[in-house]
């Protein structure tokens, strides 16, 4: 009786072993300045995670959620992906159509366990705001799977007219020179409130 041979023959090739899985990101933003700072946060995870070339990035504006047909897609890509990333500004707070969104992804997810990262774009005078969304947020999170962390990107200080850039190379600035008023007529004061 022979015995088989269960090692590799000479010159066969091992199997190769199945394709890594991806890492789906969805990430879901307001305006421009929320999608960089989201995007520069997401370079930094991963990054520090190592992943930076096995992951799968879907781009989503909120404002287009009111369209039911962009926020079943947006739903879609929501559930097969393992990370959520939702940029806010802290002046605004969670608009119903984002609710909707968040509610119909996380309704389907129910027993899928997976993260919604939150960065909120805030200053200290929109405190109200930014606690109102935090709670809706915990509301809309709390008898799922799905776990939920905030973070904060301090409002950069807003820049001089004169320091302003286009967005592109397309794009021209003209700045109008002042032009000169007349000064305005002398009118005589009378006694107001706080005379």
């Amino acid at each position: 009786m022979e015995a088989a041979n269960t090692g590799p023959s000479e010159g066969a090739m091992p199997p190769t072993p199945p394709p890594s899985p991806r890492f789906e990101v969805t990430l879901a933003y307001q305006d421009l300045p929320t999608a960089i700072h989201a995007r520069q946060f997401l370079n930094h995870v991963l990054d520090h995670c190592q992943l930076t070339s096995d992951f799968n990035l879907t781009l989503w504006k909120l404002g287009m959620f009111h369209l039911p047909e962009i926020r079943a897609e947006g739903v879609l890509a929501a559930c097969r992906a393992t990370l959520i990333l939702l940029s806010l500004r802290g002046d605004i707070g969670l608009e119903i159509n984002t609710e909707y969104w968040l509610r119909e992804w996380i309704d389907r997810r129910q027993f899928d366990e997976c993260a919604l990262a939150v960065l909120i774009d805030c200053d200290l005078q929109r405190l109200d705001s930014v606690g109102n969304t935090l709670f809706r947020l915990q509301d809309l999170t709390r008898d799922s799977q799905v776990r939920l962390f905030v973070g904060f990107v301090p409002t950069p200080p807003s820049m001089p007219a004169s320091a302003w850039k286009p967005e592109s190379d397309n794009t021209e600035t003209i700045i109008a020179p002042p032009e000169k008023f007349p000064p305005p007529p002398d009118v005589a004061r009378e006694g107001g409130i706080n005379d």
